[in-house]
């Protein structure tokens, strides 16, 4: 079993037994398990040194971090030595703790965990380093680790001592899963290619500067909207000078915000408008380009011609817009640079369209950049990592992200670094204890055909909620997305373009099962 998965077991049990005995953290200060919450998750970023783990707590509404850093046996006992300077440069970075975490034992030496202990209490018997030792994982279990670990050094962490001002070397946001921040239709492998491949580009240019496109129309409209910014740095959502900047404007324009896209209409022959131009340059799969701004029904091009051909006042217009792009407008009124009264329907149109750019720009940009960081192809400098160049290489070679090598690394680091195997071994786990206390679990049988109906939607919630009460690997109060998102809806569909779950609906699914898993596709990733 890999390093990534130990690691992120071994958090997720340390998530939960920093609850369950607090002494190991608090030693000798009476706080109560109801005082704290955990949860295991991951450094959002790729700032070195990167803990193999890490576990937010709460205390009292005290924020304190944990870092882990976790040796396997076939690292050897030398490794013992080198945790020791690792942990110490976890609490250099800004985390409030560190664990090491070693085999219960070496064919060589018999008592790490013990070694580890005299040692730290030697050197500087109040550092804030815990020491646990681990026996094999039982991986039929949800959480493998349980019962696995033993505490070696146990510390008195004053919460009340963490100073809020401290500057940590690290993005101390938390996201609301162990497993890489991922997104639909946002991390398809062609999505991060591209990006990539121009992070390559624009970072090997040490003066980068090119300009780039945009329709009269939607000029006019970003100057009515902030005159102070450009309207390249308006509808990209980016107005900084970075490097990240630079890829990120390039990119947007390059292959989502292209000339043909920034076109709203064409008119008829019968002098009806009609929404056009609705595919980027970026593909969901080998022959599929995905679509910004229209072609459905309830999308930006759509509903403003359809307001314009039937509009008889401004508010028609208005009401086309999304909640975020309504109240954009209302603070433009505020402001007095556009009255509803006298402005013209076509100018409103183009200032909402605009702003729908502006707000999409940031959240597509969100789930690129933290998606590839998350998996490990993407520095926090903004430059391709290692494994990232490699991805952008062969698929420059092969002109192909969606089979082959490229796409075993692009599944490979979802799986790995992202810690998407650690998901299915979860889930894949819970249901064995589900479906063990009930196989009819979130079932019906359906009286008009005799036939038994699975709810995969109450079995996903149910698991979701051991995953969140027992493991502690998923935050609720830090999701995000909205009530009408279904439970894993990203994951699930991530897994299926891996070919490692089935198509949506009920296909997914097995009665008295749960989620079927194609494992020998999984393993093909792994060993990949």
């Amino acid at each position: 079993m890999s390093h990534d998965l130990y690691a992120s077991w071994v958090t997720a049990e340390l998530s939960s037994i920093f609850k369950s005995d607090t002494e190991i953290l608090f030693r000798d200060q009476s706080i109560t398990y109801s005082k704290i919450t955990s949860f295991a998750n991951r450094e959002s970023g790729r700032v070195w040194p990167i803990p193999d783990g890490r576990v937010s707590l709460s205390v009292d509404s005290n924020e304190i971090e944990v870092a882990l850093e976790l040796k396997r046996t076939n690292e050897g006992l030398h490794g013992v030595l080198t945790a020791t300077g690792q942990s110490q440069a976890y609490l250099k970075k800004g985390y409030d703790i560190s664990v090491i975490a070693v085999p219960d034992q070496y064919d060589s030496y018999e008592n790490p965990g013990l070694y580890l202990t005299e040692l730290l209490d030697s050197v500087d018997p109040n550092s804030n380093i815990v020491v646990i030792t681990y026996s094999p994982p039982d991986e039929t279990k949800p959480s493998p680790f349980k019962g696995k670990l033993t505490i070696h050094r146990n510390i008195s962490f004053d919460s009340n001592s963490v100073d809020s001002s401290r500057v940590r070397e690290f993005n101390s946001t938390k996201a609301s899963t162990q497993w890489a921040h991922l997104r639909e239709g946002s991390s398809d492998a062609h999505c991060f290619f591209k990006y990539l491949q121009v992070a390559k580009s624009v970072s090997a240019t040490e003066s980068y500067s090119e300009a780039m496109y945009v329709a009269p129309e939607l000029e006019a409209a970003c100057n009515t909207i902030n005159s102070n910014i450009s309207a390249i740095k308006f509808l990209s959502n980016a107005t900084g000078e970075t490097l990240h900047d630079d890829i990120w404007r390039k990119y947007w324009f390059d292959y989502v915000v292209t000339p043909e896209m920034q076109v709203i209409w064409d008119t008829n022959p019968s002098g009806q408008k009609e929404p056009v131009n609705f595919e980027s340059k970026l593909k969901s799969d080998v022959h599929t380009y995905k679509k910004f701004f229209g072609g459905r029904i309830d999308s930006t091009k759509n509903k403003l011609v359809n307001a314009l051909n039937s509009c008889t006042t401004s508010i028609d217009v208005f009401n086309a817009g999304n909640g975020k792009t309504k109240e954009k407008v209302r603070q433009l009124v505020r402001d007095n640079k556009i009255d509803l009264s006298t402005i013209g329907f076509e100018e409103l149109a183009w200032i909402i369209f605009a702003i729908n750019i502006h707000h999409r720009a940031h959240s597509f940009r969100e789930d690129i950049d933290s998606g590839l960081s998350h998996i490990g192809m993407l520095e926090d400098d903004g430059r391709p990592s290692d494994s990232g160049y490699r991805f952008v290489d062969i698929s420059e070679r092969t002109n192909d992200c969606y089979s082959g090598k490229a796409f075993q690394l692009y599944g490979k680091a979802i799986l790995t670094e992202g810690q998407l195997a650690s998901f299915l071994h979860y889930i894949h786990r819970i249901s064995d204890e589900i479906f063990a206390n009930d196989p009819l679990f979130s079932s019906e049988r359906v009286i008009e055909n005799d036939t038994i109906k699975f709810n995969h939607e109450e079995y996903l919630l149910a698991v979701k909620g051991v995953m969140a009460d027992e493991l502690c690997v998923i935050n609720l109060a830090a999701e995000r997305g909205g009530t009408s998102r279904k439970p894993f809806q990203a994951e699930l569909a991530i897994l299926q373009k891996l070919g490692i779950t089935s198509s949506a609906g009920r296909k997914r699914f097995r009665l008295g099962g749960g989620l079927m898993i194609n494992w020998p596709k999984l393993s093909e990733f792994l060993e990949s």
